[in-house]
């Protein structure tokens, strides 16, 4: 990390004076390659590609390699028509994935687009300890710090095994839809 006692910052005096904290945003690059196992020719992209063939890759990916974070979703057509694959992880051989090129994804992508996905966090704490025979309570936190919001047609499920010997008397979640062993809890 630099030095950053000599550079001015927005509290009167430098930055050392007054970030409390900070992040390194990765670049959003994702990584395409002619043969399986991230081999063979490559290129670096990082905005969408209506038209691979532009830059002779159309019908020529084998692999790829997707940014922690990011979502990349490829098309078998050029301007993002025909068939389309979501991947937000890597995926080191196209072969193995079904899709509608003989029957795999490999070699036929024609036009891609590179967005930021949901990234979630969740914590459980409590504060002091649990006694047997009184009650107690822990908070389960969940947040989305990826670039961005979880579409509405996505659901999100959050599922906590109940510690051995603790038993559950209540829970609520505003905004969430809570089940219990299966049913609803009103």
């Amino acid at each position: 990390m630099p030095n950053l006692s000599g550079v001015p910052g927005p509290c009167g005096g430098a930055w050392s004076d007054c970030a409390q904290s900070f992040t390194i945003v990765p670049p959003a690059t994702i990584k395409f390659f002619e043969h399986t196992n991230y081999e063979g020719a490559m290129f670096v992209a990082d905005a969408d590609n209506p038209r691979l063939a532009d830059s002779n890759w159309e019908n020529r990916i084998s692999s790829i390699q997707v940014p922690h974070g990011w979502k990349a979703t490829l098309y078998s057509s050029q301007d993002y028509g025909g068939s389309s694959i979501n991947l937000s992880a890597d995926a080191p051989d196209f072969p193995s994935i079904a899709g509608p090129c003989g029957g795999t994804w490999n070699d036929c992508a024609a036009s891609f687009r590179l967005r930021p996905a949901p990234l979630w966090q969740i914590t459980k704490t409590h504060s002091g300890n649990f006694v047997r025979g009184t009650k107690g309570s822990y908070v389960i936190k969940v947040t989305n710090t990826g670039a961005a919001a979880t579409a509405p047609d996505v659901g999100v499920e959050v599922v906590d095994t109940i510690p051995t010997g603790l038993t559950i008397s209540s829970f609520q979640a505003t905004g969430w839809n809570c089940r219990l062993k299966g049913s609803i809890k009103d």
